[in-house]
């Protein structure tokens, strides 16, 4: 979707820095952080900021079945043996149903931005998109080297090789920044907002994810057979801290869904 679904992403990544003895605390805190994180980015107004707070909260305590169907396809995807391909088709339709309300959540949070927090917005993505002045290796090099550790240089070569390729065939995927800038500048509301919900609010069709990763897919079935037993290990660490944040998720959020602000 936008870039707030990349900040619920990026979540747990902080999370997984977090020691043992504070993960119930900062998790039983995420809704009101994600949402204090969200609103400083849009700079939303004291109504906006509490409807965005009711239905973060509301999120937390919904999915528990796709979450459990999640959390059995991380634990048992092998990386060096598994698909890749395969564990995405396999988990994209609970991710799928996930995904939908985040995007939802975004688009009717999106909507209520008056068109002087629009252009405010547009210039935090303009500043937000710096990172591109690295090249698509340097990039992809970075992303891996977060979860498995220094590539060697057989792994960049091959890095190197696959950002050739996708650049070939991603040029029809790299208009959505754009599709998004043009809709934040239009000027009239309520053409804003049916842009918004049109074009956005929708989940990518597993097909389409498919199609657009083909080359990635290829990539890491090479890729994967290259990992050392280090790099090995420092996934399955990362993959073990990310199970124990969703089994205290699962734990904490049981009871039924908030429908008014506390």
């Amino acid at each position: 979707m936008s870039k707030i679904v990349v900040k619920f992403l990026s979540l747990l990544l902080i999370l997984s820095l977090a020691s043992c003895s504070y993960r119930e605390v900062i998790l039983k805190k995420a809704p009101d952080f994600l949402s204090e994180k969200i609103d400083d980015y849009l700079s939303l107004n004291d109504e906006q900021e509490k409807e965005l707070r009711v239905k973060v909260t509301n999120a937390f305590f919904e999915h528990h079945k796709e979450v459990l169907e999640l959390k059995a396809i991380i634990k048992d995807y092998k990386i060096q043996n598994d698909s890749l391909k395969a564990a995405i088709v396999k988990g994209y339709p609970p991710y799928s149903l996930i995904m939908k309300k985040v995007n939802i959540i975004s688009v009717e949070v999106l909507s209520g931005l008056s068109f002087e927090q629009r252009q405010k917005l547009v210039k935090k993505r303009v500043e937000d998109r710096k990172d591109y002045e690295e090249s698509y290796e340097q990039r992809g090099v970075k992303r891996l080297e977060n979860v498995f550790g220094k590539l060697s240089e057989n792994q960049i070569k091959l890095v190197n090789e696959f950002a050739l390729e996708y650049q070939k065939d991603r040029v029809e995927n790299r208009s959505w920044h754009n599709e998004f800038i043009s809709a934040l500048n239009l000027q009239d509301q309520k053409a804003y907002q049916d842009y918004l919900k049109k074009n956005f609010q929708d989940i990518v069709p597993l097909k389409e994810v498919l199609k657009q990763n083909k080359s990635f897919f290829k990539f890491f079935d090479k890729f994967s057979k290259t990992l050392s037993q280090d790099q090995i290990a420092l996934f399955n660490k990362k993959r073990k801290d990310l199970l124990n944040w969703i089994e205290l998720y699962l734990k904490i959020y049981q009871a039924s869904i908030i429908r008014s602000a506390s």
